[in-house]
């Protein structure tokens, strides 16, 4: 392992996930920007202050923060190397997660999960029964990854050690590197030779999870994928034919994925007993009320006609019952102005629902035929989704700027990080812990921002892939002074 990668090691295992890739892209890379630069001093600071060093004495404005941390985890990475505490490759710059723990936290299962219990009683029995390989299908936010973890947290007293794997953060996502992970993360012991060896490292899997019950989650496959559907790596393709064609099989895959691989599909369709794809669509009426509700809405009853419920009905309906669109609604509704007021935000933006319903009359009538009109309206709906994501910023620069801030400077964690760093993008401004506090509690409020315990129990924060996607393109533009 050289000393780059030993930087992802430390990242993961001694910061706890407090510095992460995308972090050392800037550290290391070209740009120079003052928020920069007051990151990596937060991460000198919590580098020192983790292996007991001096910080004062090493932090020293006439030289430069990036050369600092280079030296710094270089001498470390020596120091750890010659004492045996890290070996020849790390496994770790991979996101993935094992677990032989019943435990949801783990397996990002959330508690205030609404609705869909019909789906997940019929996966269930798939997935108990002789169906193999399950895919979710869905665009971005429609909770492909939430139901993921409901169906992992029912599933678990079955499979006695669970492996998860999320290729949405990382490059490295070769069968042969991830195979290898999986292996040694079960006790196999693995050579340099053998990590090398793409051919025996595919044996080896396929051997073990063949044989042993294994519940392997795979998050966001479409980043394995090539721009025509196919992958980039020859041996998933024949790992999944494998382990669908054999004769028995007693693991048993879970897959997120926005876009079906065709590869797959085609393989899936020669073993319909052993495959399924379950697209996923937003929640229907009585779960987009439960949602509400469950969030801290006042709903009222179909039998007292409440205007509030007739309106949320309508905006559920416009967003089609898409998860994240209506958490971030909801985030307003409960927020400054209207704090709870249905009524109220309905007047202020009913225009903005009764356009979007607009636009869904538009394209129904724009085809005859069901599948194009169901094409088109995906489409649609994921713009619609994310120009409400886009009105709900412009909302919090105008309503809370330090929120909006924090916000979009936050977007360059590209991975679950503690509240420090949220912190640390407000440093400029000066402000007190609890104002500090106050802005990190608005993006809370609002839904911008997503809470989760990791497997060491620490508790950290994330952006929605959807939310990091706007909150990048609005920092990309504010640093172009747009």
């Amino acid at each position: 392992m050289d000393w780059a990668e030993f930087i992802k090691e430390i990242a993961r295992q001694k910061l706890h996930k407090e510095v992460h890739r995308l972090t050392f892209i800037e550290i290391f890379g070209d740009n120079e920007s003052p928020t920069i630069d007051k990151t990596i001093e937060g991460h000198l600071k919590g580098i020192y202050a983790l292996f007991e060093a001096e910080c004062s004495a090493l932090i020293n404005p006439k030289r430069g923060k990036k050369e600092i941390l280079r030296k710094h985890l270089q001498t470390l990475y020596a120091s750890q190397k010659d004492a045996g505490e890290i070996s020849d490759r790390s496994d770790s710059i991979f996101s993935l997660n094992t677990s032989n723990k019943q435990d949801t936290h783990t397996q990002e299962y959330d508690p205030n999960f609404v609705g869909r219990e019909s789906a997940i009683a019929t996966l269930i029995a798939k997935l108990s029964g002789d169906c193999r390989v399950l895919i979710l299908t869905g665009i971005t936010g429609i909770g492909k990854t939430a139901f993921a973890g409901r169906l992992t947290a029912e599933l678990l007293r079955n499979f006695p050690e669970s492996i998860k794997i999320n290729f949405d953060h990382y490059q490295n996502t070769d069968f042969a590197s991830v195979a290898a992970f999986i292996l040694t993360n079960s006790g196999e012991i693995l050579t340099p030779e053998d990590r090398n060896d793409s051919q025996l490292l595919f044996n080896w899997i396929v051997t073990r999870l063949e044989n042993n019950p294994y519940l392997l989650v795979i998050d966001s496959l479409e980043f394995i994928l090539k721009g025509n559907g196919d992958f980039h790596d020859e041996y998933w393709e024949k790992f999944f034919n494998y382990l669908l064609s054999a004769n028995s099989c007693k693991s048993r895959i879970i897959i997120t994925s926005q876009d079906l691989p065709q590869e797959l599909y085609i393989i899936g369709s020669r073993y319909p007993t052993y495959w399924h794809c379950e697209p996923l669509k937003g929640f229907n009426d009585i779960e987009q009320l439960e949602f509400f509700k469950q969030a801290g809405l006042n709903i009222g009853t179909d039998s007292d006609k409440s205007d509030s419920r007739t309106y949320l009905k309508r905006i559920g309906a416009a967003y089609e019952g898409h998860p994240l669109a209506l958490r971030v609604i909801t985030g307003e509704i409960t927020s400054h102005p209207f704090y709870g007021s249905i009524v109220a935000y309905w007047k202020k933006y009913r225009h903005e629902v009764e356009k979007v319903e607009q636009s869904q009359k538009e394209e129904k009538a724009k085809s005859d035929h069901h599948e194009m009109r169901l094409d088109r309206y995906t489409s649609s709906l994921q713009m619609a989704v994310k120009k409400r994501v886009e009105k709900t910023f412009k909302r919090l620069a105008n309503d809370v700027p330090n929120a909006y801030f924090m916000l979009i400077f936050g977007s360059v964690y590209s991975y679950p990080v503690g509240e420090n760093f949220y912190f640390n993008t407000l440093e400029t401004l000066g402000l007190g812990e609890e104002d500090k506090y106050a802005v990190l509690n608005t993006l809370r409020d609002r839904y911008l921002i997503e809470e989760m315990i990791d497997d060491n129990d620490d508790y950290l924060l994330r952006q929605h892939n959807l939310i990091r996607t706007v909150a990048l393109e609005h920092l990309k533009k504010s640093k172009n002074g747009k």
